[in-house]
């Protein structure tokens, strides 16, 4: 259970660096929000796409 959380952790500091790492090269709009979340290819497991998610959730956050 622990190595599950570590790799939890690891994996939510990497979504997070990479949406501010993005910050000054990328502007999002709602549109493509709405367009990565439509391609999101849905075979991924459950974790990924929950990243995903939150990925897109903090560039949100960033940029609105």
């Amino acid at each position: 259970m622990k190595g599950n959380k570590l790799q939890d952790y690891a994996g939510f500091s990497t979504v997070i660096t990479f949406a501010v790492s993005e910050r000054s090269l990328l502007r999002l709009s709602v549109y493509d929000v709405t367009a990565r979340l439509i391609t999101i290819p849905w075979t991924v497991s459950r974790r990924r796409k929950a990243f995903f998610i939150l990925r897109v959730y903090i560039e949100k956050l960033i940029f609105f």
